[in-house]
């Protein structure tokens, strides 16, 4: 429950932490029973990004990343995702269910950020 949240107040939350949020201690087995098809990504949304204004798409995307950081939250790489949403999109976790998704995303929530699922892609789906 609540509980492995609860553990880790007050410091900041991994990747591998992320996902084992849902079902304390088993991380490791989430990473194990991964498997090749595509998972479930957790994404933290930003403010609106201007694809023409590479400045404008930078700042959206480093207020963002404060954001993550003030609430406790270190990813170990910046996976930045773009899609019709048109926002600034940072992947805090990728998990292998739908389910669990959810549920690391509705705890994520209550840290105050802006929260969404969605199905893991490959490399560069537009061709950007």
């Amino acid at each position: 429950g609540s509980s492995a949240l609860a553990g880790l107040a007050g410091r900041e939350l991994t990747g591998r932490e992320l996902a084992g949020l849902d079902h304390a201690g088993q991380g490791q087995a989430a990473q194990e029973q991964r498997g090749s098809g595509p998972g479930w990504w957790v994404l933290a949304q930003g403010g609106p990004l201007d694809e023409g204004d590479f400045a404008a798409r930078e700042a959206a995307r480093e207020e963002l990343l404060a954001r993550v950081r003030r609430a406790g939250i270190l990813v170990g790489e910046n996976v930045w995702v773009w899609d019709l949403s048109g926002r600034a999109q940072l992947v805090l976790t990728t998990l292998p269910t739908l389910e669990r998704a959810r549920k690391v995303a509705q705890r994520l929530r209550g840290k105050g950020l802006a929260i969404v699922v969605r199905r893991e892609m490959g490399e560069d789906p537009t061709g950007r």
